[in-house]
């Protein structure tokens, strides 16, 4: 093999690492208003904080109110306020930020016995 039938199948390995490290996110961003964002979280990824956190620190610019709803089926998810029946049913997390109270919460959707207001009623 060449040199550079060897430098091009290394660049053609190289590249195809990246692509697959930047596949199947685990969010997406469904729509903006104001400081509010939609965002559809991968179901597998529901019970994984970090994905949650991680769309919000990707969205909310430093120093701002923020608020990120989250769902996880694209059929009950909003883009936009406001929400329906249907949208607000299927809402299944929220991240507000208040930089003015120096606030910051992630809350689930209740669960059976969960403790109130320690998850979105």
């Amino acid at each position: 093999m060449s040199s550079v039938t060897k430098t091009l199948c290394l660049l053609a390995a190289g590249l195809g690492l990246a692509a697959a490290a930047q596949a199947g996110p685990a969010w997406q961003q469904l729509g903006g208003q104001g400081d509010r964002y939609f965002v559809l979280v991968d179901p597998a990824m529901a019970q994984d904080a970090a994905t949650y956190r991680h769309a919000a620190a990707s969205l909310c610019k430093p120093g701002r109110t923020c608020i990120v709803m989250y769902w996880h089926d694209r059929n009950a998810a909003a883009s936009k306020m406001p929400l329906s029946a249907v949208q607000a049913a299927g809402l299944q997390a929220q991240y507000t930020r208040t930089p003015a109270t120096g606030g910051e919460r992630l809350l689930f959707r209740c669960r059976s016995g969960s403790q109130p207001g320690a998850c979105l009623q």
